[in-house]
């Protein structure tokens, strides 16, 4: 048997499976913020190395929160 790499998901990829296409819109009327925005959560990120549409969600968030108090 072929061991499955043990690598963690991205926050982006979390978010993409988390929330399905019609869920961005609930969940964006429950967070008071665009649809659009809760759909850039689920993609990758813009970094310095390239060019992408996704923007920093709240696991992002929260991580940074979390890095900064330990």
């Amino acid at each position: 048997m072929i061991p499955r790499e043990s690598k963690r998901p991205s926050d982006y990829e979390v978010m993409d499976m988390v929330l399905k296409r019609g869920d961005a819109v609930e969940a964006a009327r429950r967070l008071s913020v665009s649809p659009q925005l809760v759909r850039s959560w689920c993609r990758s990120p813009e970094t310095e190395d390239e060019y992408a549409t996704g923007k920093f969600g709240p696991l992002a968030r929260l991580r940074t929160i979390h890095q900064h108090d330990c």
